[in-house]
């Protein structure tokens, strides 16, 4: 049965810290399933845990274990602060725009960038414009006000220089005023569908790039598959001309039958028996055909099996539902103007490439 976008029997999983809420809520399942005295439903503990996680956000808690240790909690990519000054170097002028608190985003923010590329020792060097607390995707919609601040929320004041360009909350369009760029002058990077990408393209019109962290994988798992992924569609096509062969053959018996039926006054009895000889004929041409196709079918379904489980045992990759695209992959087509696994992959190119589409076929325009 499939699934209904519209029902309330799911939740969406839309981002990387979706996982650990999934993942207790799994573990939750399991320990009331196995203590019928615990008198929670299913949607009882999803609501716990989001309030749970909603709690620990909002009061600092998670934001204080993660500062405690960003060595294990953040990836390093050595590359990022070059790929910043990348763009810097062609002339691009660069926003951060996030829902984090300025102090926070400090601590995050110095752990990645600072002391690495001569001249822009401080991470606040890269940007001209940096908006905290900024509520996406409220900020993409709703029009409010945009405060410039001198201290942290720790009440401790900010260098005159850098609180010059730093600002909490307000709107898309007093960051347009502020950069001078707006529509599709603007590349927006951001790894949530709907907090970033989707109202960012709808409402702003910028041009978007989602970060999927997931893609290396994806790649990897595709290049590695090359073999048995042309093996599958040598077995499809081979299932296609078996259905052609029994859907032919069907057509034959149809035909004979409607003949017999049809014109039997016309027929002597040897004509009748014929006729009847011929449709057995077909018959054990048909069963052997079916024979054949299921075996195909088993063939295909452990292949496919086998090349989904080299994504995830579980769910297969990420962008695929069976041969369909998942909800996710329809959403990156859909919204996303580019995508790539991390924002360092845009070093390997110059910064005045335009990235064009690739043309979108209909099915009679393919080969």
């Amino acid at each position: 049965e499939r699934y209904r976008p519209d029902s309330e029997d799911y939740r969406y999983l839309d981002t990387l810290f979706c996982l650990p809420e999934a993942r207790l809520f799994m573990v939750l399942v399991d320990v009331v399933d196995s203590h019928p005295e615990f008198k929670k439903s299913y949607k009882d503990i999803a609501q716990d845990i989001r309030l749970a996680i909603d709690s620990v956000h909002q009061d600092g808690t998670l934001k204080a274990v993660i500062t405690k240790d960003l060595d294990f909690y953040i990836e390093r990519d050595p590359m990022l602060p070059w790929v910043l000054y990348h763009f810097i170097q062609g002339h691009k002028k660069l926003f951060l725009l996030t829902n984090s608190e300025y102090y926070y985003t400090d601590i995050v923010m110095t752990y990645l960038l600072n002391g690495v590329v001569p001249g822009h020792e401080s991470w606040q060097d890269y940007f001209e414009m940096i908006v905290v607390s900024a509520r996406k995707p409220g900020f993409f919609l709703k029009e409010a006000t945009m405060e410039k601040i001198s201290e942290d929320e720790m009440g401790r004041p900010l260098d005159p220089q850098v609180a010059s360009k730093v600002y909490r909350g307000g709107y898309f369009r007093e960051l347009e005023k502020e950069i001078g760029s707006s529509g599709e002058r603007v590349l927006y990077f951001g790894d949530h569908t709907f907090g970033d990408i989707l109202k960012s393209k709808q409402k702003c019109g910028w041009r978007t790039a989602m970060i999927i962290a997931e893609l290396e994988n994806e790649i990897e798992v595709l290049l590695s598959q090359k073999k048995d992924k042309r093996h599958l569609e040598t077995l499809r096509q081979e299932l296609q001309e078996s259905e052609d062969d029994t859907d032919m053959l069907l057509q034959q018996t149809y035909y004979l039958r409607s003949r017999k039926i049809d014109n039997y006054e016309d027929f002597s009895e040897a004509d009748l028996q014929s006729i009847d000889a011929q449709l057995n004929e077909i018959h054990q041409k048909i069963s052997k055909n079916e024979e054949k196709i299921t075996g195909q079918l088993k063939q295909i379904k452990e292949l496919e099996v086998g090349l989904a489980q080299g994504y995830n045992n579980y769910w297969g990759s990420v962008f695929k539902s069976n041969r369909r695209k998942s909800r996710f992959g329809d959403q990156v087509e859909d919204h996303a103007c580019v995508y790539t696994s991390r924002v360092t992959n845009f070093a390997n190119y110059p910064t005045t490439k335009y990235f064009r589409i690739q043309p979108d076929l209909m099915p009679h325009e393919r080969g």
